[in-house]
């Protein structure tokens, strides 16, 4: 089960409500009717709209919309039009809104719905909240339907997209750059790599071959790191090391930093889905963390208010 493919890491100091139940329910969402156009709210996890854990919070964020098919629609609308022409009835313009008004109705009952499921873990212990999304603009939505249903949400963006690109930048194009990476985190000498020059349109990928290399350093000089394939080890004293997750982070111009691809390998099989996301709560929230703090780390940056670890 992957739920968390994709991950807006955020900073949150906002705590559960006791009635959070309740007002998940007062927002609930489970699809469109018939005649609804477009809707959203909380959906269930399993029978509950809300899945909870050792103090972790899951929420399944669901956004529906119907558009007819505007050629359907129009066709429809022009049968009509003859019909009441045939008929010698005057065609008002506030007749023709009406069947406009009505062909869409119609049509809508068989037009495609196009949905988004957004899942949204919180963590208030460590200060972490993390959305699901394909972008930060949907993820944005969801976390702005949590503030309206909570009353209140006080949450930011993970970091800083600068300072990361910079430390990832130093660390692969100069030798003997001061930001190196903590034990548990590396960067793949194989992975694929996204550097952009200042034109944000020139782009040089590195992807299969290596990126670590005197010829590759010399490729990337002058260029800023956006994207580049990273690992999660965990590494124990006299044992074996072993590969936790892989990830690719991304560090867009303007924009939130946030983990692609994120691949964080769950051997049990589970029949129960509750367990299922139980486990993967677990295991999302807990290497998260330690990504982002291995990150803030080597980053060596004030993060100010955007980071795990609170100011004091």
């Amino acid at each position: 089960m992957k739920n968390f493919r994709c991950v807006f890491p955020y900073i949150s100091k906002t705590a559960v409500p006791e009635n959070i139940n309740e007002l998940l329910v007062e927002r609930a969402f489970d699809g469109l009717s018939d005649c609804e156009r477009e809707g959203k709210g909380w959906a269930r996890i399993g029978d509950e709209r809300m899945l909870t854990v050792d103090g972790k919070y899951l929420f399944r964020y669901l956004a529906s919309k119907r558009r007819p098919d505007q050629l359907a629609v129009q066709r429809l609308v022009n049968e009509r039009i003859d019909e009441v022409a045939d008929d010698g009835r005057e065609i008002t313009p506030e007749l023709q809104e009406e069947m406009r008004f009505q062909a869409e109705n119609d049509v809508m009952k068989y037009s495609p719905i196009s949905s988004t499921a957004i899942y949204i873990l919180m963590w208030p212990a460590r200060r972490l909240l993390l959305v699901s999304g394909g972008t930060a603009s949907k993820c944005e939505d969801a976390l702005s339907f949590l503030r309206k249903t909570l009353g209140n949400l006080h949450a930011m963006p993970w970091g800083n997209s600068h300072f990361t690109s910079t430390a990832v930048t130093k660390n692969m194009t100069e030798g003997n750059s001061i930001y190196k990476l903590p034990p548990m985190l590396a960067i793949s000498p194989y992975g694929k790599t996204l550097f952009t020059g200042e034109d944000t349109s020139l782009k040089i990928t590195l992807d299969g071959v290596s990126n670590d290399t005197d010829d590759a350093r010399n490729i990337l000089s002058g260029m800023t790191a956006r994207s580049v394939e990273m690992s999660l080890y965990k590494r124990p004293d006299n044992g074996q090391i072993e590969n936790l997750a892989n990830f690719n982070l991304v560090m867009p111009p303007n924009g939130n930093v946030h983990l692609k691809s994120f691949d964080y390998d769950d051997d049990m099989e589970r029949d129960d889905l509750s367990q299922a996301l139980i486990a993967e709560m677990h295991l999302v929230t807990n290497y998260t963390h330690q990504i982002l703090s291995g990150l803030e780390e080597f980053i060596g940056e004030d993060l100010e208010e955007n980071s795990l670890t609170p100011q004091e």
